[in-house]
């Protein structure tokens, strides 16, 4: 089976060669398989587009920027749900009602914001904190559950998009900045629902060649894990560095 690519985790440079690297193995075994024809053309043309709109930054340091408060503050957002989703299921009554009221602030919010295009992602995200400030129930909630930390990743997340939103618009080059973001979005769902498809060939229709294949593209995911480890640990030290000169 095809593990888990985390791709959403990977910085644009990152996402491009991993679909570079991906779609080969993939074309070359399935690309006449009618079945199949679908899910590799939805991809290819995502890649198609995000490759172009990559191609027209002329910031790419800031792009990296929202990409990077993106991909902190989606974490923060995902770190926080699980843990409240968890929490219903602690013997603790204080647990229980902290992850219910979490839980319900989200589905007023919108469960799926981490997946929205730029824009609409930075508004919920504001709504969500704007509700979290004002509401001293749900901030106490967030506190019992021991979440505060991926609360400070959303806020974190959130000021490095917008301040590299902010530093674009100033320079004018407001339209290209959110088309490769925005691009990046159908390509890793897309990409997601072709590895599922797969996968469920594998599982119902197994063959040596779609085996051989799950192989070789693990070691690909595997190599990119890796960097994605990486960076994270690296962005982890440097926060820690920074809390302990406070």
């Amino acid at each position: 089976m095809i593990e888990t690519t985390n791709f959403r985790l990977m910085n644009l440079t990152e996402k491009q060669g991993f679909v570079s690297a991906f779609l080969p193995p993939v074309e070359k075994l399935l690309g006449k398989n009618p079945s199949f024809i679908p899910y590799i053309d939805r991809v290819k043309g995502n890649f198609d587009l995000f490759v172009k709109t990559t191609e027209e930054l002329s910031h790419p340091e800031l792009t990296e920027k929202v990409v990077e408060g993106d991909n902190l503050r989606d974490g923060g957002i995902n770190g926080l749900k699980s843990n409240a989703a968890r929490s219903v299921n602690r013997k603790d009554p204080a647990w229980v009602e902290a992850g219910k009221l979490i839980l319900r602030i989200f589905h007023d919010f919108g469960d799926g914001m981490a997946t929205l295009p730029l824009e609409q992602e930075t508004t919920s995200i504001d709504n969500l904190l704007a509700e979290i400030d004002r509401n001293p129930v749900l901030r106490a909630a967030i506190t019992t559950i021991q979440s505060d930390a991926w609360l400070q990743d959303i806020r974190d997340g959130q000021k490095i998009v917008k301040d590299a939103v902010e530093q674009r618009r100033a320079g004018g080059f407001v339209n290209s900045l959110p088309s490769s973001f925005v691009a990046a979005k159908p390509l890793a769902a897309n990409l997601e629902k072709l590895i599922d498809y797969i996968n469920l060939k594998i599982d119902f229709e197994p063959t040596p060649e779609l085996t051989a294949l799950a192989n070789g593209l693990n070691e690909i995911i595997v190599d990119y894990n890796k960097k994605i480890k990486l960076r994270q640990t690296l962005r982890d030290q440097e926060k820690e560095k920074n809390e302990g000169a406070k």
